[in-house]
This record gives structure tokens, C-alpha cells and sequence, in this order.
């Protein structure tokens, strides 16, 4: 004959333990908190190594992004190296052909990037009107940037966190462990996970 263990009509499953220690109702009879915690430390130890994962792909990221910048450097040195040579044929009087000349005309890099900004900075000042309205709501402004046209504009603002109840959570813990440590709670009594399993059935009112 099997035994039926239940808690009103129904053996409540294991997953439901952690809310019935919040709401104060966890049987030590029929619910095991002690799997609560072994769940807690499988569920701490796949986060750990998932996080191992995560930062072993980004260390790869990483090695992959310092060769490709070992060879940008490689070919920079390269184009260096062109331009003493163009320059030393030039001053030998020497004509260069189009190449040569390509090597040493410049770019005007810093010129160029410097119109960028100031042409960044009008789309920012068409839209003062905008910034100066998330300001005064108490929003702050950051990040502002003009990319393929459009503008964008990071915006945050300080709000009010409820701290979590950790005390009174950890009460009802304690309180919960209390019972299955308890010099008058019979051990032989608690229905262990293994034997859970096999032997606790949902009562059937129909049943009979």
C-alpha cells in the first residue's frame, strides 16, 4: 500500500517552497527547504559558468581585435616606410609617378574631422529647445552623436529605488528553518525528496 501525503487536497510541488516560506505557510512535513538550497547553489554555480563562457568569448574577441590591430600597425609602418622612400626620390630629382605623389599628399584628416564636429554641433543647437524641456522634467543629457542622418541622444534621470526587504525575507527564512532544526521536530518524519517522489500522490476527491 502506498501512503498519500497531502496538504489539503493537493502536495504542493517544490518549486512553489520559496513562496510559501514568503507567505509563512511552508510545511516541514511535506515541503523540503533543504532542496530550495541545493537549487540555490546549482542555480549560482550555471550563472558562474556561464559567466566563465561569456568572458572566455570576449577574451577571444579581444585576441582577435589585437591582431587585427597588430596588422593595421604593420601596414601603417609599411606606408611609412613608402613615404621616406617617395620623399628621398623626390628630393634626388626624380619624378614620382601617381602613387608616389598619393603617398605624400595629405589628407587633411584633422581638417576634415574638425568640420564634422562643428557640423554636429548645429544639429545640437537646432534642438536646444528640445534638451532644455528633458532638463527642466529632470531629465540630464549625454551621448549625444549624428549617425547616417539621424540624431541621438542619450537621456536619464535619477528615480526612487525601494530597497529590497532583504531583513524580513531573511526572517521568515530563519523562522522556516527553525521548524526542520528543531530539537522536537521528528526527522524520521520528513518525507525526503527521493521518497517524495515515488510515494506522494495527489489526493483524488473523486477517487473511491
Amino acid at each position: 500500500m502506498i501512503e498519500t501525503y497531502t496538504d489539503g487536497f493537493f502536495y504542493h510541488p517544490d518549486d512553489a517552497v520559496a513562496q510559501r516560506v514568503s507567505d509563512g505557510e511552508l510545511n516541514p512535513r511535506l515541503d523540503d527547504l533543504f532542496v530550495t538550497a541545493l537549487e540555490e547553489t546549482v542555480s549560482a554555480k550555471t550563472a558562474a559558468e556561464k559567466r566563465v563562457a561569456r568572458l572566455k568569448n570576449r577574451l577571444s574577441e579581444i585576441e582577435d581585435e589585437i591582431a587585427k590591430a597588430d596588422a593595421e600597425v604593420d601596414l601603417i609602418n609599411e606606408h611609412h616606410q613608402r613615404q621616406y622612400e617617395a620623399m628621398a626620390k623626390y628630393e634626388r630629382g626624380d619624378d614620382l609617378d601617381a602613387d608616389e605623389q598619393s603617398l605624400l599628399t595629405p589628407r587633411f584628416s584633422k581638417l576634415v574631422t574638425d568640420q564634422r564636429k562643428a557640423d554636429v554641433e548645429s544639429q545640437f543647437e537646432e534642438h536646444q529647445g528640445a534638451f532644455e524641456k528633458l532638463e527642466a522634467d529632470d531629465w540630464s543629457i549625454e551621448k549625444k552623436r549624428v549617425e547616417d542622418g539621424f540624431l541621438y541622444v542619450t537621456v536619464k534621470r535619477t528615480v526612487e529605488v525601494v530597497a529590497a526587504p532583504e531583513t524580513k525575507v531573511a526572517k521568515k527564512v530563519a523562522k522556516a528553518i527553525a521548524k526542520f532544526f528543531s530539537p522536537n521536530f521528528d526527522r524520521a518524519e520528513r518525507v525526503h525528496l527521493w521518497d517524495r517522489r515515488a510515494s506522494l500522490r495527489p489526493l483524488n476527491p473523486g477517487a473511491g
